[in-house]
């Protein structure tokens, strides 16, 4: 595994900041010093986060390069999806970017590779409910959600919920090395909790409200 449920939640949480920017870029929307300063913290403790990733966890800086090149396609994603909305419906949009998707996925050479190396005769009944979870209850269901809420709020206000992923992923982390699961406790260390709350810190200071 290239990176951790720790990192790649955190690293997430720099969407709202990218989408900022590239807001900026091709929305032409306007950046205050204060945002300017988010922006720069946060994406120096993305940095840091990654380059130090701890050969202890199940992180490395290669993986944590990956959630961060997600977290901007997510971005540029919010940013095109937006104007979408005026036109067609939701499900329609989402079908589309799925079906686009999966094209893709089809013909990437490394996927088809992965794709045949798969034995699914060993796959239980478990398994399946866990990948039926992974594609419909994380993936499909979460995009649509999205696109819906597009109808009424900006890209940015959107990637602001983001945030939640730290504090939900550090909960079920507990929870499952509770229940005797899967422990990512070795991902959780001094430098990941220092760089979560400087991307917290820049997180606010881009989204809070200009003193009047």
């Amino acid at each position: 595994m290239r990176t951790s449920p720790v990192n790649a939640s955190v690293i997430m949480v720099t969407t709202p900041i990218l989408v900022l920017i590239l807001s900026l870029i091709f929305l032409k929307e306007r950046i205050s010093r204060k945002q300017i300063a988010g922006v720069l913290i946060g994406a120096v403790a993305a940095v840091i986060l990654s380059l130090n990733a701890s050969g202890q966890g199940s992180s490395t800086g290669i993986g944590d390069l990956f959630i961060l090149l997600n977290a901007a396609s997510y971005g540029i994603y919010l940013i095109l999806v937006k104007p979408l909305m005026s036109k067609y419906n939701a499900l329609t949009i989402i079908t589309w970017v799925f079906t686009f998707g999966l094209t893709v996925v089809l013909i990437w050479p490394s996927s088809l590779q992965e794709l045949n190396a798969i034995d699914w005769s060993l796959f239980s009944t478990t398994s399946y409910l866990k990948l039926t979870f992974v594609i419909v209850g994380v993936t499909f269901m979460p995009y649509l959600l999205m696109v819906y809420a597009m109808k009424t709020v900006s890209p940015y206000l959107a990637s602001v919920y983001i945030y939640l992923q730290p504090v939900l992923a550090g909960l079920f982390i507990y929870l499952y090395a509770a229940f005797g699961m899967e422990n990512y406790m070795s991902d959780l260390n001094v430098l990941k909790v220092i760089c979560a709350g400087l991307i917290f810190l820049g997180v606010y200071l881009v989204i809070a409200p200009e003193s009047e």
